[in-house]
């Protein structure tokens, strides 16, 4: 509930302001705190004991190592919670640290100067934005030091951003299927987790990029000739490599239009010639093909009601 974070020169006070204006968003009571000196860092430090639930250490030229470990050894006695934004630091004491992953911030960059080179943005009137992807690093050992229980889901997220942080340096080194591996366990926990999604098809790309261009090929191909079964079959085998594939599915989606309107058409035609099981039959199939085709399912309704009146009583 109580947060404090001392700060000692501009650069330090800019980043705890942040926290001083988004801590009512997140329930919390920000205590900012300027240090004058060393002597004053220690001072105003044991004022806090009892008074305060967590510490945040932000980016500070005051966090000497004398000081660091003082903050460290009165964390853990006072059972505090020690968080950061310096992932470094946490193994040598502190309960976590959250940070973006900076690996995302290169890519982030390519994928906004890609939009400004193909007109979808404007440099002068375009948005601003930010990495939002984060990883959390745990000092499990500290934390249990300090009397402070860490939730199963936390160790687990945690665990995923070890195993995240491992899965890029695979991906940096060229180690392209241990990567892939590594992305594939983490989505296996957490669906949710953006940069593995991203590196999982950004890997699946550059291993599958040639044969997906080639499938995609083919199922034009097929669709071209009408033989619509086929393209599916494409398609399939587009998604069995890259499951989230936006134009395999669009394209298996038209795909079914196409075969049940075609069908549908034929059905009409054999029903003007007055073949109408035939046609009842080409009803079915559409039907059968694409089940929302409601023009297939309405000239069934219709013809079945017209020819029972053909029936003998």
């Amino acid at each position: 509930k109580n947060i404090a974070a001392f700060y000692s020169n501009n650069a330090g006070e800019l980043l705890v302001n942040e926290a001083d204006y988004t801590d009512s968003l997140h329930g919390i009571i920000f205590h900012k705190i300027k240090i004058e000196s060393k002597n004053d860092f220690r001072e105003k430090l044991y004022q806090l004991k009892n008074k305060i639930d967590a510490f945040y250490i932000v980016p500070d030229a005051i966090y000497s190592e004398d000081n660091f470990e003082i903050l460290s050894k009165f964390a853990k006695e006072d059972q505090i919670v020690l968080l950061t934004q310096i992932p470094f630091i946490v193994n040598v004491g502190t309960t976590f640290s959250i940070t973006p992953y900076y690996a995302r911030v290169g890519t982030f960059i390519g994928e906004l100067a890609n939009e400004v080179l193909s007109g979808k943005i404007d440099c002068k009137y375009g948005y601003a934005n930010s990495v939002k992807e984060f990883s959390l690093s745990l000092n499990k050992s500290y934390a249990e030091d300090s009397g402070i229980s860490l939730p199963a889901n936390i160790l687990k997220r945690a665990e995923n951003s070890r195993l995240l942080i491992e899965g890029i340096h695979f991906y940096e080194r060229g180690n392209l299927d241990v990567s892939n591996l590594v992305m594939e366990k983490i989505l296996k926990e957490d669906p949710t987790n953006f940069t593995a999604f991203y590196y999982k098809n950004f890997i699946n790309l550059t291993i599958n990029g040639d044969k997906i261009t080639e499938y995609f090929r083919q199922a034009k191909d097929f669709r071209f000739a009408k033989n619509y079964k086929k393209e599916r079959e494409k398609y399939n085998q587009i998604l069995n490599l890259q499951s989230d594939n936006q134009n395999a599915k669009i394209g298996f989606q038209e795909s079914l239009v196409l075969e049940s309107e075609s069908e549908r058409e034929e059905g009409e035609r054999l029903e003007s010639s007055n073949q109408i099981f035939a046609a009842i039959q080409k009803y079915l199939n559409s039907v059968k093909i694409l089940d929302s085709n409601t023009k297939s399912k309405a000239n069934l309704t219709r013809i079945r009601q017209k020819e029972i009146r053909n029936v003998p009583v």
